[in-house]
């Protein structure tokens, strides 16, 4: 969960390898106290689960009182804001697929990993840190899949918000409000503009994040697809094609092809 391997192609030997922990990222003391974080918010979670298991019961009697059941609504609520403060910097304890799913990325000199705890890496391809920078900790009920993409000078993640950094040194530029799925995203150019589509149906524009559309469609774990200038999605078993617009400002207009 937080390590990077450079393998030779030809022999399968390990030419370089990373590892980093909790404490390099945040400190020792910090990290001390995210250890702690976690494991209560593990412990909550079981006390969540129990209490989804009671509710449940609950709701196959029809004499149930409506104010019981309210009651463990609140309840769960309550647990599931605190699991989340606990684990800001650790990422979902219900996260099955670990930390590594998604895949790195190389612009052919630099790599770039991201962890579903929230950390960025950049390695040389010689095995040189660059930088290591933690955004935030992935949310999402299943673990963080999301794969980071490189534009123009910038390396585009998407753990609960849209951010940018930049490439030489990991700092953060900006990030948009937009929601996380499980797909990754994939960058366009209309005309000369580099925009980000999420498979939530999302246009920032990449120099300044700008939501440019929102809603166009809505993947689940898949990511959307560009061909020539059409933007394919396929949810819920259907076929989306949109092409671009002809400029990349908020007015322009998506329309199907």
């Amino acid at each position: 969960p937080n390590e990077i391997i450079c393998l030779d192609a030809n022999t399968g030997k390990a030419v370089w390898n990373h590892s980093f922990t909790t404490t390099d990222v945040f400190g020792a003391e910090k990290a001390a106290k995210i250890e702690v974080d976690l494991k209560q918010a593990e412990e909550l979670q079981q006390q969540s689960r129990e209490l989804r298991k009671q509710q449940r019961e609950l709701k196959k009697n029809d004499n149930t009182p409506k104010e019981k059941l309210e009651q463990l609504d609140l309840k769960m609520r309550a647990l599931k804001d605190k699991i989340k403060e606990l684990t800001k910097y650790s990422g979902s304890v219900r996260g099955a697929n670990g930390n590594t799913t998604a895949t790195p990325v190389c612009d052919g000199k630099n790599i770039v990993t991201v962890f579903g705890n929230g950390v960025v890496t950049s390695y040389s391809v010689e095995g040189k840190k660059n930088w290591i920078q933690f955004v935030e900790a992935a949310q999402l009920g299943f673990g963080h899949s999301a794969s980071p993409v490189i534009a123009d000078g910038k390396v585009i993640v998407h753990f609960s918000d849209l951010v940018v950094l930049d490439m030489k040194t990991g700092r953060e530029v900006w990030r948009s409000k937009v929601q996380a799925r499980h797909g990754s995203a994939i960058v366009a150019k209309i005309g000369k503009v580099a925009v980000v589509v999420t498979p939530s149906g999302s246009v920032v524009r990449a120099t300044d994040g700008e939501i440019l559309a929102n809603k166009l469609f809505r993947l689940g774990h898949s990511s959307p697809i560009l061909h020539e200038d059409v933007i394919y999605a396929m949810p819920d078993g259907k076929i989306v094609a949109l092409n671009l617009p002809q400029s990349a400002e908020a007015n322009s207009e998506w329309k199907l092809k």
